[in-house]
């Protein structure tokens, strides 16, 4: 409906790993402070970094519970526009400390995990945001992709505290955010039942749910 084409890569069932796979995939540390959840998550990524990379050029990666703005695809293709040459990911949805200047509570996620870079604007609507979150909408180039897979090639943490707290990794953002996640059914986090969480939306720019968060 939003004019995008796509190809579907199937995920990594985190639940369905053996131990031996476990332990080649993740590091010592990943295994103590990650659910079989994160660590699914974490590869299903770098499936599509190394789709990337093989394929030699950018492409969008969508989580399965995105939605996507209205004009998409043109305001998208505008912000391509404005990126510098050597650019490695451009976040069209995220979470975190993304909105300059109103970053709220955020901040003291971003403080916490660390990886924070100096706000700047590259036009009206291209920013490096000081501390994003989020994989559910990025544009990733090969040399991006590259760079991930070789220096994050094992799951070691949520995948997205990792990839976009990498240094040296030239993240940038769309301002307004062009797509948000419904925060539905979701395999990632320790908690099957959520119906005891409070459900309400803490951050609106991004669409950030607390029980989704809080899982």
């Amino acid at each position: 409906a939003a004019g995008v084409g796509f190809e579907r890569i199937a995920a990594t069932d985190g639940k369905a790993l053996s131990r031996e796979t476990i332990n080649a995939e993740s590091t010592r540390l990943g295994r103590l402070l990650m659910t079989k959840g994160m660590i699914g998550c974490y590869l299903s990524h770098r499936s599509c970094w190394e789709h990337c990379v093989a394929a030699g050029k950018p492409v969008i990666v969508f989580e399965d519970d995105v939605v996507l703005a209205d004009d998409f695809a043109a305001r998208l293709e505008s912000a391509l526009a404005e990126l510098p040459e050597d650019w490695d990911v451009l976040l069209v949805g995220a979470i975190g400390a993304v909105l300059p200047r109103k970053y709220g509570a955020n901040i003291l996620h971003a403080v916490g995990a660390g990886g924070m870079r100096w706000p700047r604007w590259l036009s009206e609507t291209v920013h490096a945001p000081l501390r994003p979150f989020g994989t559910h909408a990025y544009v990733i180039s090969a040399a991006g992709a590259n760079k991930l897979l070789t220096r994050a090639p094992r799951a070691s943490y949520h995948v997205d505290v990792v990839a976009w707290g990498m240094r040296g990794l030239n993240l940038f953002a769309v301002h307004p955010l062009l797509a948000k996640q419904t925060h539905g059914d979701t395999t990632i986090g320790g908690f099957e039942d959520r119906s005891w969480i409070p459900k309400f939306t803490i951050d609106s720019y991004t669409g950030a749910d607390f029980a989704w968060a809080w899982n």
